[in-house]
């Protein structure tokens, strides 16, 4: 598995997301939000009560058996 990996950091609010995904579209690559994926786990682990300032529960829960992706509770339009 090789090629080009680009990376952006930044403050939040700066139009990280934005870019990548114009960088993404222009060069013809795939985008990949981590910073979603991040939040989608953690509010899974909320929802699942788990303690997100437990450092050993934390790294542990994705490999928990019964772990699963955090599936969305909102629907367009809703408050």
């Amino acid at each position: 598995m090789g090629g080009l990996v680009i990376a952006m950091d930044g403050t939040s609010g700066s139009g990280k997301s934005s870019a990548s995904r114009q960088v993404a579209a222009r060069l013809g690559m795939r985008y990949l939000d981590t910073g979603a994926m991040y939040r989608a786990m953690t509010w899974q682990m909320l929802l699942d009560g788990i303690d997100v300032t437990d450092f050993d529960a934390v790294p542990a829960e994705p490999r928990r058996p019964g772990s699963r992706p955090a599936r969305s509770r909102w629907r367009r339009g809703s408050p």
